[in-house]
């Protein structure tokens, strides 16, 4: 597929030194982007050439980068870009045929370079078959693209999670018009997977408290540890380092709530003291008509040697009661599907 524009660059990477910035677009020494972070980690420790078109200019540059040793793998995510550790950036994946690799399934079917793909859908094998290759579960599943939705890397990383025969029916645009093939995808020797591997469990133990003084010492900082998860949770949120389609609504929390008195009742005991900070952290935020917005105003009247007009308190009041109701609307559209999860 074709490469698109970098992203994103870390701070202090190899590509931080070179001077590529987001926007650039990086020549693929490797023929294929989905590729070209294997192609890099393999050659960790060694300088190599790369051409920088920088957005806007004429001729693209060459800089000399010394790659390092990858730091970290990031497998493929929906509409998010490919990302190198080892050079340092994170780039588009355009849904764009750039090159067809000659007997490839992709060759097979009639794709040439230039066909745009739109929509890709999945098709498991049988339920007989998926029931001797211990794949139960698995049903069709459908992936769409344009040029906000980058989600080739999506659907190759869906591919490697998939039962053997499976198949994929590609709808794409070749001069305007739509055409569909069914591929069967094949073994690929030069793209390393980074779910695969060893996947090391953490260490855990269980803790009980020999008298009433430690059990309200353990608890005590349980009740500390979920208030700082919240207030980080929410500061992240108002940052928009974390996206609210993560929050849950009631329905969601009943749900997780079912969940972990299945796993029993101290499962069940630490959840709901994340809860009950959460419930209290938010409380106390300052909007009007929560603990937090009389607080302020209790705060204003202490400072002012009285309180605060009947008008604006009224207004503060409705302006309060309607972002928590557009909150609720918000959380219970994510909890039953009607807004998408997917940002």
């Amino acid at each position: 597929m074709g490469m698109g524009k970098v992203t994103a660059v870390q701070a202090n990477s190899p590509a931080a030194g070179a001077g590529i910035v987001p926007g650039d677009r990086i020549g693929d020494p490797a023929g294929n982007p989905m590729v070209l972070p294997g192609w890099l980690r393999r050659r960790a420790g060694k300088t190599v050439d790369l051409k920088v078109q920088q957005e806007g200019a004429g001729e693209p540059r060459v800089e000399r980068v010394r790659l390092r040793r990858p730091i970290e793998f990031a497998p493929p995510a929906y509409n998010s870009p490919v990302s190198s550790s080892a050079l340092g950036v994170a780039y588009q994946v355009l849904n764009r045929v750039d090159r067809v690799i000659e007997g490839s399934p992709a060759a097979k079917a009639g794709l040439r370079p230039g066909d745009v793909i739109t929509y890709a859908k999945l098709l498991p094998p049988d339920d007989e078959t998926l029931e001797e290759l211990d794949f139960e579960g698995q049903s069709e599943q459908k992936v769409e693209f344009d040029d906000k939705t980058r989600n080739w890397p999506w659907l190759i990383g869906l591919l490697q999670r998939l039962a053997p025969g499976t198949t994929v029916e590609l709808t794409f645009l070749r001069e305007g018009k739509e055409h569909t093939v069914e591929l069967t995808p094949v073994e690929s020797a030069d793209w390393f997977n980074p779910d695969r591997g060893f996947l090391f469990e953490p260490i855990t133990f269980e803790r009980k408290a020999a008298s009433i003084g430690e059990a309200l010492a353990l608890g005590g900082q349980e009740t500390l540890d979920s208030l700082t998860i919240v207030f980080c949770s929410v500061k992240a949120i108002s940052t928009n380092r974390v996206s609210p389609r993560g929050l849950a609504g009631p329905w969601t929390i009943v749900k997780i709530i079912l969940l972990k008195a299945d796993e029993g009742n101290a499962k069940l005991l630490l959840f709901l003291t994340l809860l009950s900070a959460n419930l209290a952290v938010l409380n106390f935020l300052p909007i009007p008509v929560l603990d937090g917005g009389h607080f302020v105003l209790l705060c204003y009247e202490g400072v002012r040697g009285k309180p605060a007009n009947e008008h604006v308190q009224a207004v503060l009041a409705y302006i309060g009661l309607a972002l928590i109701l557009a909150l609720m609307v918000w959380v219970l559209g994510l909890d039953f599907g009607l807004i998408s999860r997917q940002g």
